[in-house]
């Protein structure tokens, strides 16, 4: 029996690396996003221990200068938290285009693996009909043979 070769072979292995690529892409932006979230976190709950010292600090007799201070890290808080947050808005939209390429990356292959599933089928029925025409032709030699 012959063995079944698919043409587009390569075509098939060049596609899953493309979407294998784009996967670790997906994987690296999702690696990413999490620690931007994670470090948004953090920077949220020390704004709301500094804010909650400033609090502390105003209240009775009021040390001017150490609430300025306390102010001033509570604003760098705010300021460097407004960064993380552009930044994880720019790895959203880097994490959206990834995504639709990995969609499509994952589409291609499939038509590829369609194909070869298309292939593969006709290949079988055709090696199906080359066997049975083989019997026909040997059952008909035999009862020839046999008259």
């Amino acid at each position: 029996m012959p063995k079944f070769v698919f043409k587009l072979s390569p075509v098939l292995k060049m596609r899953i690396r493309e979407e294998r690529a784009c996967q670790s892409v997906v994987h690296a932006l999702e690696r990413a996003r999490l620690q931007l979230e994670s470090r948004i976190q953090n920077s949220k709950m020390q704004m709301d221990e500094e804010l909650v010292q400033l609090r502390s600090q105003l209240i009775g007799k009021a040390d001017i200068k150490k609430a300025r201070f306390q102010a001033h890290a509570t604003t760098r808080l705010i300021h460097r938290t407004d960064d993380l947050v552009r930044e994880l808005a720019g790895i959203y939209t880097e994490l959206k285009l990834a995504r639709a390429k990995l969609m499509d990356a994952s589409s291609r292959r499939c038509a590829i693996e369609i194909l070869l599933d298309q292939k593969l089928s006709e290949w079988r029925k055709s090696c199906l009909a080359r066997e049975q025409m083989e019997l026909d032709e040997m059952t008909s030699a035999r009862c020839f043979r046999s008259d």
